[in-house]
């Protein structure tokens, strides 16, 4: 088999180094609202909860959104402020 790729260029050591090759240069991708990630998660569990699940779940969800997340989710976009988009692979 052949040690260079398209160009001539040699081969990357693992497909690891190609798929986060180009990270560094993506734009950073937003946090999304509180509010938004409750909905996104409440609906993938649906279908794999019985209802009685289900029920308790978007209670602690409920309970979550007027309690400890709004703070919760305060310090994570403090967090995130300066933090790169990079992501390093060793």
């Amino acid at each position: 088999m052949s040690t260079t790729a398209i160009k001539g260029n040699p081969r990357p050591k693992s497909s690891r180094t190609i798929t986060w090759a180009h990270q560094c240069h993506l734009p950073k991708l937003p946090i999304p609202p509180l509010e938004d990630t409750c909905h996104r998660y409440l609906t993938a569990l649906t279908g794999l909860q019985d209802e009685g699940e289900h029920v308790n779940t978007v209670k602690a969800v409920e309970a979550f959104l007027r309690g400890d997340g709004p703070r919760v989710q305060e310090m994570l976009l403090e967090y995130s402020k300066d933090k790169s988009r990079c992501v390093r692979v060793s």
